[in-house]
């Protein structure tokens, strides 16, 4: 019982992760200037990245 709550919140975990990233792109996009990281894209990338295996680790352990 745990274990399914605890890949449930896994999955959930990685949603807000690319919640969190669609939220800074679009930060970034409408208020972003010359102050703006040249590090913003591989911060999104690997936010889209560690989404994307969180929810798919955690659909794993889910569905086996």
């Amino acid at each position: 019982m745990i274990a399914k709550i605890s890949q449930i919140i896994i999955v959930l975990l990685g949603v807000w992760e690319l919640y969190a990233v669609y939220k800074t792109y679009h930060g970034a996009k409408v208020h972003g200037g010359k102050s703006t990281s040249a590090f913003l894209p591989l911060a999104l990338w690997s936010g889209i990245v560690f989404g994307f295996a969180l929810i798919g680790s955690g659909l794993a352990f889910l569905f086996s």
